[in-house]
């Protein structure tokens, strides 16, 4: 099930859920998205200052903020892959810096087709959808990240 259904779809649901997880995660000592100096956060899909500014989200704004997602989000599998030290803080940690960036980038552009659906925005989807599906891919069939997960849960 996803956040979106398990929310019904409400958007203060989906945005207060999305806040609490980075709050949650500053209060954990990881490093908060909006620090990293190559994300545009004058681009509404990259700011995670507070909650999804989805009366600001215009089509045009979907692809430079999901080539930006991609590109911090390959690095980060790429730190992990050549990663030789592992512990939950190291590999999930990570993981779901990966699922955050999604989810400010991402899921809002999925809520608005829902709710305030355009030619113009489904285009903007269609265009990126298949660079999002690859990488998700990439991440999903990782062997060295699969790896470490077993190390994980075997306690290695």
């Amino acid at each position: 099930m996803s956040l979106n259904e398990a929310t019904n779809g409400n958007a203060s649901a989906v945005a207060t859920i999305h806040f609490n997880r980075q709050s949650m995660r500053m209060d954990q000592g990881l490093t908060p998205y909006q620090e990293f100096p190559t994300m545009d956060v004058n681009n509404p899909l990259l700011d995670r200052s507070g909650y999804p500014g989805f009366d600001r989200i215009q089509p045009q704004h979907v692809q430079p903020a999901v080539q930006q997602i991609l590109e911090e989000a390959r690095r980060i599998v790429a730190d992990l892959e050549k990663a030789t030290d592992v512990s939950w803080e190291s590999l999930m940690g990570p993981l779901e810096e990966i699922d955050l960036l999604f989810e400010y980038g991402w899921s809002p552009v999925t809520h608005l087709l829902s709710v305030r659906n355009s030619d113009e925005l489904r285009k903007a989807h269609e265009a990126v959808l298949p660079q999002i599906i690859e990488f998700r891919l990439q991440l999903r069939q990782s062997e060295p990240i699969y790896r470490q997960l077993l190390s994980l849960r075997n306690g290695s």
